[in-house]
């Protein structure tokens, strides 16, 4: 089964009776229902959910795009989450390949700001660029179907021979026009590799763009002429990494780790948010293992919210008395320790004589107390 490292795709769903990687796919192939299965998806696998709009009904769109387009939380997911057939997923995976027009975009209020353009693409034929802004798309302009929520649909289905009539302008502010026409597109998962020197070390550039099948032996090219070359020291670029499967990802950190990471267990501490909306802290702890002579990752994950709340505490502490001597500092220790640990009273006091308690600080609700005296015989 494929493990992924994206963020929501969902496959499958206007391909029926396939079924999405997600979940088991729509029960019918109405585009009401393959709406209202985007919805369901969503509701259980976004990472904005609690942003989804309570009053949007899905079957008021005209396709499941349409309503995602519609739905998805704005300010940070503008193309992440898309949807695709389940054959071009595989395509994807298997062989770094998609039907399309060959560039990556980001959706501006009034165009559509080309990222990257790949090799022997038709976005390359057109004559487009990184840096160029798409304004107009089939004679629509680009800031009319951003307002209306429907520019994630702008260039059509994934399907050969779709075309598009695009308006584009340089940075020069020369403004062109171009007609795309769809085809299969393949994207070289390893862009660039080079070796820079500064300050005297041999520093390596690798520009990684997904983590597919493909990949493991471009990496393995990579790395091997990263060290003809003598690096010692790695640039990895991800900017434009869609993702893609943990396998894959496991390869890469073997690769860069070497024998080191054998058996090595690797960890660090994260936010996650809970099903409920609220974030708790967890610590993620994986070590790279081979099983049936492939390399795995075992990995776990811990809720650490209240170890965290300790330290947080503590730390708080600290910072509250710190620097302060004699009968101040215990003021703020019973003053800390209250706010700390929510508690009506808090006392500090010291064993004086036979068997009696004498207090140094004293804080009942929300004041400080004076100084008390009382036998230990027979309290807690």
């Amino acid at each position: 089964m494929k493990r992924f490292l994206s963020s929501l795709v969902l496959t499958g769903a206007l391909l029926c009776p396939l079924t999405a990687s997600a979940q088991t796919g729509p029960s019918n192939c109405s585009v009401p229902t393959q709406n209202l299965y985007v919805r369901d998806v969503l509701n259980s696998y976004y990472y904005w959910y609690q942003y989804l709009p309570a009053n949007v009904s899905p079957t008021s769109y005209t396709s499941p795009e349409a309503y995602l387009d519609a739905v998805r939380y704005r300010p940070i997911d503008n193309t992440y989450s898309y949807i695709t057939s389940a054959a071009s997923n595989e395509a994807f995976y298997s062989d770094s390949q998609f039907i399309g027009y060959g560039l990556s975009s980001q959706t501006t209020s009034t165009d559509l700001r080309v990222l990257q353009v790949f090799d022997g693409s038709p976005a390359l034929e057109a004559g487009l660029q990184r840096g160029d802004r798409i304004t107009q798309v089939n004679g629509q302009s680009v800031a009319a179907m951003v307002a209306t929520g429907t520019s994630g649909g702008a260039f059509g289905a994934a399907e050969i021979g779709v075309t598009s009539d695009i308006v584009f302008e340089k940075p020069s502010g020369e403004r062109r026009t171009a007609r795309m026409v769809k085809r299969l597109v393949t994207i070289p998962t390893v862009s660039l590799t080079r070796v820079v020197e500064a300050d005297g070390r041999r520093v390596g550039y690798l520009f990684f763009r997904n983590f597919v099948r493909p990949s493991e032996a471009a990496l393995n090219d990579a790395f091997a002429a990263l060290k003809a070359a003598g690096a010692t020291e790695l640039v990895l670029d991800l900017r434009y990494n869609g993702g893609g499967l943990v396998d894959v990802a496991v390869h890469l950190a073997s690769l860069i780790g070497g024998a080191r990471t054998n058996g090595q267990v690797l960890r660090y501490e994260t936010q996650m948010r809970h099903k409920k909306g609220h974030l708790v802290h967890c610590l993620i702890w994986a070590v790279i293992v081979e099983i049936g002579g492939e390399s795995c990752v075992l990995s776990s994950s811990i809720n650490i919210t209240e170890q965290k709340r300790r330290e947080g505490q503590l730390l708080e502490l600290a910072r509250g008395v710190s620097g302060e001597t004699g009968e101040r500092f215990f003021q703020l220790l019973v003053q800390h320790l209250a706010n700390a640990l929510d508690a009506d009273l808090v006392m500090v006091g010291e064993i004086v004589g036979e068997g009696r308690l004498q207090s140094l600080a004293l804080m009942q609700d929300g004041d400080q107390q004076g100084a008390i005296s009382y036998a230990l015989e027979g309290t807690p």
